[in-house]
């Protein structure tokens, strides 16, 4: 189960091109340590409950991907959080 780890938002918007927000360790363009780009991550980093680290791959094909949306704002259209799959 991931525990913590790199954080990245799909803000695509239905008619919009892919929109990915990062958050980085400097300030981004956007002014709190974010930065934008059109491509989707490769995948994040994440450590695990029993303190080992994973890499989570990202596919646009959810059932390809290891990577999943985590938390999506009400009422937002964006597909919002995402996070490194857990074995279930």
């Amino acid at each position: 189960m991931p525990l913590f780890g790199d954080l990245a938002e799909n803000k695509t918007v239905s008619g919009n091109p892919k929109n990915w927000l990062y958050v980085t360790h400097v300030r981004g363009q956007n002014g709190n340590g974010g930065q934008s780009i059109l491509t989707p991550p490769a995948g994040i980093h994440c450590v695990m409950s029993d303190g080992s680290a994973r890499w989570f791959a990202y596919d646009d094909d959810p059932k390809r991907s290891e990577m999943e949306p985590c938390i999506r704002v009400p009422g937002n259209s964006d597909p919002g959080f995402y996070w490194g799959k857990p074995n279930r």
